[in-house]
């Protein structure tokens, strides 16, 4: 490709211009998360050479030093306002696996309030932690970062979920520093509905029924079908709604995959009428298939029943969930 010429002017960039373009570009690489090898893309350069003949892409090595640069500069900034702005404040950690590695990992924030009663949250640390997974090795972790910060006597709660390695972490971590812990509220109250919805052998068979059926439009050929469907529909359907899969550890999966079923119930109908009437064999099979997936009319009233239930739930847990207010 041919390098466009660009109209901006010749004139070299002061230091603070060079600063500032390159501080935007260092947090356009962070914030989105875009490897550093789009820095030798010729397109790339050419697109910022269209923009500032003048800035010179810098190489990797300077952009890594200048993000441990800024990293340190946050770190202080952090360890400043924990110092003097910071009277007390709680904690809260969580552990999780990333599915992609089968790592564990743990975070760790800081909460407080500022004098004019502001919630002020920092993220402490976030790690990869070897297993086991033990509630010692949870204490221990907790105790050296709040050593780290110099937050010893500061730090009056923590909070956590209900996993047993927590509970008894935070006992331990009680007997070290009296750091009380308070159960995740959202969290224990998203245990009751998973508990409540395993109670009754109709909603239990209803959750795998509409999941497989949320199962089916996986299938990137039957999915291009629902919206090929909702294409037709465009009334009812302004934009192409994908199915949502519940999952259990994200809050509210379930309900908000039931609301999404319903909201597409008219398409999947219409759609698997379509596919048994299609002249394509393969069609009229999956078509059959998704006959046989297609929930029943008693079904599809109890769904609706419990997510008139579960709405208060939701909004409850998203209240629960905020981060701006006390």
């Amino acid at each position: 490709m041919e390098m466009i010429q660009s109209n901006a002017t010749n004139t070299p960039l002061t230091e603070a211009q060079l600063n500032l373009i390159l501080k935007n570009l260092i947090e356009f690489l962070i914030k989105d998360s875009v490897p550093f090898y789009l820095l030798k893309s010729p397109n790339f350069q050419n697109f910022i050479y269209s923009l500032n003949p003048q800035f010179k892409i810098p190489n990797t090595n300077l952009i890594k030093e200048s993000i441990t640069h800024l990293y340190n500069t946050s770190l202080n900034e952090i360890r400043n306002k924990l110092l003097n702005a910071c009277q007390f404040a709680s904690l809260t950690t969580d552990f999780w696996t990333a599915s992609h590695q089968k790592k564990g990992y743990m975070g760790i924030t800081c909460s407080w309030l500022s004098e004019n009663f502001e919630p002020i949250e920092t993220l402490l640390n976030l790690f990869y932690v070897p297993h086991p997974h033990t509630n010692l090795t949870i204490k221990n972790l907790l105790v050296d970062e709040i050593s780290k910060w110099d937050l010893e006597g500061k730090i009056i709660a923590i909070t956590t979920d209900n996993g047993s390695n927590m509970v008894s972490g935070s006992r331990l971590l009680k007997e070290s520093l009296n750091i009380e812990r308070i159960s995740c509220a959202a969290h224990t109250l998203q245990l009751c509905i998973k508990k409540a919805l395993n109670c009754d052998d109709n909603i239990k068979a209803l959750v795998l029924r509409a999941r497989r059926l949320v199962l089916f439009f996986n299938s990137p050929k039957q999915l291009e079908a629902l919206f090929g469907i909702q294409g037709i529909l465009r009334e009812d359907y302004p934009e192409n709604l994908r199915p949502i899969h519940d999952v259990a550890t994200r809050w509210n999966s379930t309900y908000n995959s039931w609301v999404r079923l319903m909201t597409l119930k008219k398409a999947i109908i219409i759609l698997q009428s379509h596919m048994v009437q299609n002249s394509d064999t393969e069609t009229k099979k999956n078509g059959r298939r998704l006959q046989k997936l297609l929930l029943a009319e008693n079904e599809w009233e109890l769904i609706k029943k419990l997510i008139e239930i579960l709405r208060q739930f939701d909004t409850v847990t998203t209240t629960l969930s905020g981060r701006d207010y006390p």
